[in-house]
């Protein structure tokens, strides 16, 4: 996993953040960014490609820090900190299981609104497509 987090940033500039507990060090998750291949919906990890893609704004953490304000507070600050400007994205997507709606929430609760993928096809089956 971790060679294919440094291939990601190598690939494309961004990739994922760790999430620390303040308090004692414990790593709770990571909140970051992936890149998807809006023709395949494959991910950068996966298979590198050239532009145009899909930036994903996303946070996968432990069962003990849900609904303690994690995703929520590291979010925000990634498109606060300019990657879009920086990277030069008309939008970043936040990929959301249907039936996740503590994740919902969370994207909503950072401006994220509802959005249908574009022209291509959107294989992954379960889930949908937040827009920033």
């Amino acid at each position: 996993m971790m060679e294919r987090t440094v291939r990601h940033w190598d690939w494309f500039g961004i990739g994922n953040f760790t999430v620390e507990r303040r308090e004692d060090g414990a790593t709770l998750g990571r909140v970051g960014f992936l890149v998807w291949n809006p023709a395949t919906w494959e991910n950068g990890h996966r298979v590198r490609f050239e532009q145009p893609y899909e930036t994903e704004l996303g946070w996968k953490l432990g069962r003990e820090a849900w609904g303690r304000g994690y995703a929520t507070g590291g979010g925000p600050r990634l498109p606060r900190l300019g990657a879009r400007r920086k990277l030069g994205l008309a939008r970043l997507i936040s990929l959301i299981a249907l039936e996740n709606t503590p994740s919902i929430r969370v994207a909503e609760r950072i401006g994220e609104l509802r959005a249908r993928a574009r022209e291509q096809p959107f294989p992954l089956s379960g889930r949908h497509l937040v827009a920033r």
